[in-house]
């Protein structure tokens, strides 16, 4: 009887509820959907007719400035309140040096497919707040040496790639010690001094890719002891020195592929590294170069090179680590030799360390 009670107390509750609610309840719960409904459309109609509004997509409550596509030709800064500013896609040429002075609040900004041709000294001072710049897919033939300045506080990524740069200058990124991510893949770089990369002991990539690299200073990269990716692909190197890779403990993937080189020597002598040496010149490799691989690398990429002769890697398919190599053949079992005219395209020469040895496997 007691639970039914309470049932019946909970319902008259309950219907007194409802029947205040659709008397006067219903008339204050329309007053505030009204004030709701007014509240709303005046802080849609006052965003659009922000500055910043006038010319992009902007969504003030998360300081999105998107100018993508507008035929823009300057920076526009009535979006001074941005954090995130694209201006991708547009026809800018030029930036004037302190442009973005006034923008505090800005940390990533997208000025990547424009026809940028100079990045003058001081060009993002004023932006103290800048995480990220990128500048890709440009034509970007000078970057000054004090472009960076007023962002050493916070700039973690520059991206530089896929335009026509020649010189990056000594202190460039010494501006921006706290940098992470440098790229620079697809310039026309043919030389770096050896101190580009100087006091950068937080960059954990760099991407050097697709230049006209001959070759590298002995200690380019001598700071780097915290870089976990190193792209030198499609560049014209034919030779490493000894000491190249010193220091860089932390070192995980070495892209070397699409070069010219002849030999490797005993410079990688890394754990655990993972290393593609693909379409190169290289004919053999020496013993100490055999014994290095066969302990130290984790995944290995031969593919493309003209070897004098295959039979000089038995070490490499003896290796207990070496769960798989293939070969081309002339015929079944016999290795192909470049001297014979025959160009080995050995693939995905992977070795892994997980405690068990695994018998090697050959296949055509």
């Amino acid at each position: 009887m007691a639970s039914v009670k309470t049932t019946n107390s909970r319902m008259s509750v309950f219907s007194v509820y409802i029947a205040s609610f659709s008397g006067q309840g219903v008339k204050s719960f329309t007053i505030f959907l009204t004030i709701l409904i007014m509240c709303l459309c005046q802080c849609v109609e006052s965003q659009r007719s922000s500055p910043c509004h006038r010319k992009c997509s902007y969504v003030e409550a998360f300081q999105q400035a998107n100018c993508e596509y507008r035929s823009l030709d300057t920076i526009p800064i009535e979006c001074n309140a941005a954090s995130y500013l694209s201006l991708r896609y547009n026809h800018i040429t030029t930036i004037e040096p302190q442009i973005f002075r006034g923008f505090p609040f800005l940390k990533y900004l997208l000025l990547s497919n424009n026809n940028i041709s100079h990045i003058e000294a001081n060009t993002f001072i004023g932006a103290p707040q800048l995480k990220s710049i990128k500048l890709l897919y440009n034509n970007l033939q000078t970057f000054d040496g004090y472009a960076l300045n007023g962002t050493e506080n916070r700039l973690r990524n520059i991206y530089l790639s896929r335009n026509s740069l020649r010189v990056i200058e000594n202190g460039t990124f010494q501006l921006v010690p706290k940098l992470e991510v440098i790229d620079l893949y697809q310039n026309h770089l043919s030389q770096l001094t050896s101190g580009v990369f100087q006091e950068l002991k937080n960059l954990e990539r760099l991407f050097l890719g697709m230049n006209k690299l001959l070759d590298l200073p002995e200690d380019i990269f001598k700071d780097l002891s915290s870089l976990v990716y190193l792209d030198l692909s499609n560049n014209s190197l034919s030779s490493l020195t000894i000491d190249l890779f010193v220091h860089m403990d932390h070192l995980m993937t070495i892209d070397l592929s699409g070069n010219r080189l002849v030999a490797i020597g005993n410079v990688l002598n890394l754990p655990n590294i993972r290393l593609d040496l693909r379409w190169n010149s290289l004919l053999q490799l020496d013993n100490v170069t055999l014994e290095i691989l066969t302990n130290n690398v984790e995944i290995l990429f031969l593919e493309g090179n003209p070897w004098d002769c295959i039979c000089g890697l038995e070490p490499l398919r003896q290796c207990p680590h070496l769960y798989e190599y293939r070969w081309a053949v002339l015929s079944p079992g016999t290795p192909a030799c470049g001297n014979k005219g025959i160009e080995v395209k050995s693939s995905d020469l992977r070795k892994r360390y997980n405690g068990e040895s695994k018998q090697v496997k050959g296949s055509n």
